[in-house]
């Protein structure tokens, strides 16, 4: 058995903010060998902006026998978020929460083990997505929300996945962003790989940037100055936890079809985690799916183009689709 070792991760470290600040201008010339920064805090950019999230303070519920932090912002209807792999909920980018908490009600938390949520009394091990969607359909209960509008990245479109199946009720309508439908097969293999490297403490600065964010895009941007900063921190259990959940899980595809609400799968056109392919899989197995893909974007779309996901994201969830005769 592996043994257990007491370390906590900063969140910025593990997820996406993990390289020192660089300039990168339109010469193709990123210093991707620049030596981690002692300090965490020389990892993230100085904030300016006002974001809504800023003020939203942290709250606690107890909801499927765990304690789990959340924070809600904004007016209308729910929109609750589920974060992807090794990510607290500020990951999210404050310009994309920023924009929706205009529209809706937006419910942000971290997953069991991450961040401000306790891990409970399941094992690293034993951990699965289905133990996630039941966390989040409890956090819903807990919170008085009966059905919502319910957006999930990466990691997030798995759960999400075992929400709208086993929970339908509960959900209106559901944004993939950067969906996947396993980590099993060939298909598979690069995402598969890169959990793992993550969950045994073996990504760099190179790994993450390239993972997150197309080189043609690098070559002309500085990904510190689309990031957010993080205070939030990460553990190894946890970390290993979530890999874990990617190899119980038994995958989604031969269940798409089974899913009756609105959805919409969106992806980048260079992102190598999650490429358009799976997207277009996935849309293939779920009647009357939406598809978006933005050009040249990344696993990293939400920093790149933030405004222009809030408006895919509200065009698919404020239309509606059905036109038939009552």
């Amino acid at each position: 058995m592996r043994k257990r070792i007491d370390i906590i991760y900063p969140a910025i470290i593990i997820f996406a903010l993990v390289f020192a600040v660089f300039s990168a201008g339109c010469t193709g010339n990123t210093d991707f060998e620049t030596p981690l920064p002692e300090k965490i805090e020389d990892t993230t950019l100085s904030k300016t902006d006002i974001f809504v999230f800023d003020d939203a303070q942290l709250k606690f519920v107890y909801a499927n026998g765990v304690k789990i932090g959340y924070k809600q912002a904004g007016k209308g209807d729910s929109l609750v978020m589920v974060m992807g792999y090794a990510a607290t909920m500020d990951a999210w980018s404050p310009y994309l929460l920023n924009s929706l908490a205009e529209n809706y009600s937006v419910v942000i938390f971290d997953n069991r083990g991450t961040g401000y949520t306790e891990p409970g009394g399941i094992s690293p091990e034993n951990m699965t997505y289905e133990i996630y969607a039941d966390d989040t359909a409890a956090l819903m209960d807990a919170l008085g929300i009966k059905k919502a509008y319910l957006m999930g990245w990466s990691m997030g479109t798995a759960v999400s996945q075992e929400i709208i199946l086993k929970y339908p009720e509960k959900v209106e309508k559901a944004v993939l962003y950067a969906p996947y439908s396993g980590v099993s097969s060939s298909d598979e293999k690069h995402l598969r790989e890169y959990l793992r490297q993550v969950a045994y403490g073996e990504v760099n600065k190179t790994t993450v940037i390239e993972n997150m964010f197309p080189k043609t895009w690098l070559s002309c941007h500085n990904p510190d100055e689309y990031l957010p900063v993080s205070s939030e921190t990460l553990s190894e259990n946890g970390i290993l936890a979530a890999y874990n959940a990617g190899l119980n899980w038994n995958g989604s595809y031969e269940r798409l079809n089974h899913i009756d609400i609105p959805v919409i799968l969106i992806v980048g056109t260079e992102d190598v985690l999650t490429p358009p392919e799976f997207s277009k899989a996935m849309a293939g197995e779920i009647d009357g799916a939406w598809t978006a893909e933005f050009k040249g974007a990344g696993h990293g779309l939400m920093y790149q183009n933030p405004q222009g996901l809030s408006k895919t994201v509200k065009l698919f969830l404020d239309i509606d689709e059905d036109i038939s005769c009552c």
